[in-house]
């Protein structure tokens, strides 16, 4: 080899060190982003979750009540609904504790991807 080709070959293993690096740099960076994201999100699901479990004891313990608020028509030209609540069955307080469960787990998920997508694959 001349002195030529051996410049050559170490510019390219100098700009490919230096490619390398960066890759290495950017991807400890985004790891540690996603730790962060999936952190923050976790957090907020687990309090989520916790805040419902604790209105499904209540709710079973007899100590709250699942009201759902409802509006009624009214002939009155000055009014143009009552606002009303309806008490619900236990049982069916349960339900909508289970439903609203699993809408807050999903609501949950959606935020973190919408987030991830966001800062992780548009950049």
């Amino acid at each position: 080899m001349n002195r030529i080709t051996t410049g050559v070959i170490a510019s390219l293993l100098i700009v490919v060190a230096a490619l390398a690096n960066a890759t290495i740099t950017d991807m400890t960076k985004r790891q540690r982003d996603v730790a962060a994201l999936d952190a923050k999100y976790t957090k907020e699901l687990a309090d989520a979750q916790t805040r419902n479990t604790d209105l499904q004891r209540r709710l079973a313990a007899g100590g709250r009540r699942c009201t759902v608020p409802t509006w009624t028509a009214t002939t009155s030209a000055s009014r143009v609904g009552n606002a009303a609540t309806v008490e619900l069955s236990p049982d069916s307080g349960r339900n909508v504790l289970d439903i609203r469960a699993g809408i807050i787990s999903d609501q949950e998920k959606l935020k973190y991807l919408q987030e991830y997508i966001r800062t992780q694959c548009l950049k």
